[in-house]
């Protein structure tokens, strides 16, 4: 009795590098005829980004960052490990291109580049700066494929670690978007923004759980976890804004004035405006009428050159003026000194105190590559003033440690600029005794127009605030300028691009500042890379371990 022939059966290949549940189109029209689960995708990921930016550029749109990275996840949730990449490049962009749409004004003003370059320049940063999500996409799904749920429990350090360890010119972070909620800030003084981060981070991984049902039973303990941390920051951020802000109820006040000038930023040295001079210009006649409302401090931003070291006369003039109203006075300038034959150029904070006298100054540390030096040739003579020549680069000299300036009652840590951006650069800034310091950070956002970076910049600095338990203010030229409470509570927020003087009280213990963050500002971070590498060692051993007890195929 003859058999017949069986039909040899088909397998559907399991996921691999190459290949997936969903594979690419194999036409030549592939790339313009997408299949739908491709364009779903696409979709998902491109909407993860723009709810990570929108949460980012506007403060009050806070929650979107609690639900920003779902979309992503459920994207490449059945996907290999190029499609991941291209699904996080794709949300990366997104992201950039939305929350920092005004890198193309910025380089327009400051640089003097048309529109067409300045664009093409800006995309090229945000395809540049994508590749962070793309990078976090590809470790979680290399995870993901050996161990799930310790993939899923990871995603938050992965997060956290990626975004701390990527090289950018600007910076953005999850915690920082949740500036205008208090009770999200509080605990920062424990971890620094990167603890929020994470938290941030753990709820999206609780609403993606929620919504994939990938593995319910194993999964359940990672969800467990994450509510129960996530309820217990924000259990002690409700209790200690609480706290802070009955506290400072029984503080007494300094009276801050602040001049927000709203200078148009420009490269070259503008001539003083009509009516006033190098002596005399605007900010000091503002400061007049700071004087006479009662400030115990005037306060002028970063802004055009004013010729303070350059020009004897506009020091003698600016001390008279000063120790005339009795009222000490920080404000920034451009400083130029000559060093063993070589002029060098600073970006300088000086004080000048109540009696007129020259008291210190400030020299900025953290400087904004390519646009205040160049961090690739900057040990090359040579090609450094080639490269300068050829692309119209103005190179700042970088200071060599913070400074306190003391008054009375009160001390003064200054920072410019960009430097609020950095947690443990500030943290370093106030360490020592941190109690009864004031933070003031000059800036001068106009180089950014009509945008919403000054905003973004104001959110940013509100962090560095309750990390160090200090009160704070941010005076910007063209606003808005921030006075802020050590609980991140804006006490006060100036007029966007308005020219006017500000009185500010101030609540101010000399007794109270400082925090754990302040005194260790490493530590919560450097556990977190500690952490990723032995899980993502102990994972490369397992799946080494894996391929060796398969069993091979006979030839």
């Amino acid at each position: 009795m003859r058999c017949k022939p069986t039909m040899k059966s088909e397998r559907t290949p399991l996921p691999t590098e190459t290949s997936s549940e969903y594979p690419m189109p194999r036409s030549g029209a592939g790339w313009l005829v997408l299949q739908r689960w491709q364009w779903s995708s696409i979709a998902l990921a491109f909407t993860s980004g723009v709810l990570l930016a929108l949460a980012s550029a506007y403060a009050p749109l806070f929650m979107l960052a609690w639900v920003g990275w779902v979309p992503l996840l459920l994207a490449i949730r059945k996907a290999n490990l190029p499609q991941s990449y291209w699904l996080g490049v794709v949300a990366g962009i997104g992201f950039y291109a939305v929350a920092t749409h005004w890198v193309t004004e910025f380089l327009m003003t400051l640089k003097g580049y048309g529109e067409i370059q300045s664009t093409m320049l800006a995309l090229l940063y945000w395809v540049y700066s994508a590749q962070v999500v793309g990078g976090i996409a590809v470790l979680y799904t290399w995870m993901r494929r050996i161990a799930p749920v310790a993939a899923l429990a990871s995603f938050p350090v992965i997060l956290v670690v990626a975004y701390h360890a990527f090289p950018t010119l600007f910076t953005l972070r999850l915690g920082e978007a949740q500036s205008y909620f208090l009770p999200a800030l509080q605990a920062v003084e424990f971890t620094g923004v990167h603890g929020l981060d994470l938290v941030v981070a753990l709820i999206n991984v609780v609403l993606f759980a929620s919504l994939a049902h990938d593995n319910q039973r194993a999964e359940r303990w990672v969800v467990g976890c994450a509510t129960a941390v996530i309820f217990c920051w924000f259990g002690y951020g409700f209790y200690a804004t609480s706290q802070w802000d009955h506290q400072m109820t029984s503080w007494s006040r300094l009276r801050i004035g602040i001049v927000q000038p709203n200078e148009k930023s420009s490269l070259a040295i503008a001539p003083p405006q009509p009516g006033y001079s190098r002596a005399y210009p605007p900010e000091m006649a503002m400061t007049k009428d700071l004087a006479a409302a009662g400030a115990d401090l005037a306060l002028w931003p970063e802004a055009r050159f004013k010729g303070y070291f350059d020009y004897e006369h506009v020091q003698r003039a600016f001390h008279s003026e000063i120790g005339s109203l009795e009222m000490p006075l920080l404000f920034h300038d451009s400083e130029r000194v000559d060093v063993d034959g070589e002029q060098r150029e600073y970006n300088t904070a000086a004080f000048i105190d109540r009696d007129g006298k020259f008291a210190g100054s400030y020299r900025k540390i953290q400087r904004i590559a390519f646009g205040e030096y160049l961090p690739l040739v900057s040990g090359v003579p040579a090609l450094q003033s080639w490269v300068q020549d050829y692309f119209g680069f103005h190179t700042i000299s970088a200071g060599s440690a913070p400074a306190v300036f003391r008054t009375a009652r009160f001390a003064i840590v200054p920072l410019i600029c960009y430097e609020a951006v950095f947690p443990q650069l500030v943290a370093k800034s106030l360490a020592g005794e941190p109690a009864g310091k004031l933070l003031v950070i000059l800036s001068n956002d106009s180089w950014f127009g009509d945008t919403r970076q000054p905003y973004i910049h104001g959110q940013i600095s509100i962090l560095r605030a309750v990390e160090n338990r200090v009160p704070l203010v941010h005076v910007l030229n063209n606003g808005p300028t921030l006075v802020v409470a050590p609980n991140g509570r804006i006490l006060f927020r100036s007029e966007f691009q308005a020219a006017r003087g500000y009185v500010v009280d101030l609540p101010y213990a000399p007794d109270s500042g400082g925090s754990f963050f302040n005194r260790h500002p490493y530590w919560f971070i450097a556990t977190l890379y500690v952490l990723l590498l032995s899980i993502a060692l102990a994972m490369a051993v397992s799946a080494a371990r894996a391929r060796n007890k398969a069993p091979t195929e006979p030839a």
